[in-house]
């Protein structure tokens, strides 16, 4: 989940600093880039720390742009490795990936499909999450700083999209509330 933010800040980078449209570009993404997933339960918070080591040193991705300022893309999709995310301690761990279903399905993918500049450094994107072999389709706000090659957004997500049940503890004492947010912070190298 935390790539696909990634993916969709590297895209709009690459794509703000564009004064001629290109068919095919390169994104590095720097390892002080993160992403995490925060939630609630009835009791308490969490949150879940992607490691950044994990997310993949470049993508080489395919776009079109439309006479509206929109860009269709190709080959954006991250792969994740579900047991990538850290979220404390081992047993809020042991949950997170029981309720990803982690063991079924080892990878989260996010593919950015569309983005269009809407103003100076912001950009809507347009992305496919897929958890727990579940796709679905999300808008999301991106903000960027083409000064330092920063790009921010956050996506809440309802787990019950994903036909994902969280886990309960304490004989359903402490129950994990449906909706998530996706906050991500990338650092993208566009050249």
């Amino acid at each position: 989940m935390k790539t696909l933010l990634s993916t969709i800040l590297i895209l709009i980078g690459m794509f703000s600093n564009a004064q001629i449209p290109k068919k095919e570009g390169n994104i590095k993404i720097s390892p002080k880039s993160s992403l995490t997933i925060t939630g609630d339960t009835n009791i308490n918070s969490f949150t879940c720390v992607f490691n950044p080591n994990l997310l993949p040193s470049e993508l080489n991705i395919i776009y079109k742009q439309t006479a509206d300022n929109e860009f269709l893309l190709k080959n954006t999709k991250l792969i994740l490795a579900s047991d990538g995310f850290d979220c404390g301690s081992r047993a809020i761990n042991k949950d997170f990936l029981s309720l990803i279903k982690a063991k079924q399905f080892p990878t989260i993918e996010i593919e950015v499909r569309q983005l269009k500049n809407l103003k100076v450094n912001n950009a809507e994107a347009i992305l496919e999450i897929t958890i727990a072999g579940i796709s679905k389709t999300f808008k999301t706000l991106i903000h960027f700083n083409e000064s330092d090659n920063n790009y921010k957004g956050s996506l809440e997500l309802n787990i019950n999209d994903f036909e994902l049940s969280p886990p309960s503890k304490m004989f359903g004492l402490i129950k994990v509330k449906k909706d998530i947010d996706i906050d991500f912070n990338l650092y993208l190298d566009i050249p």
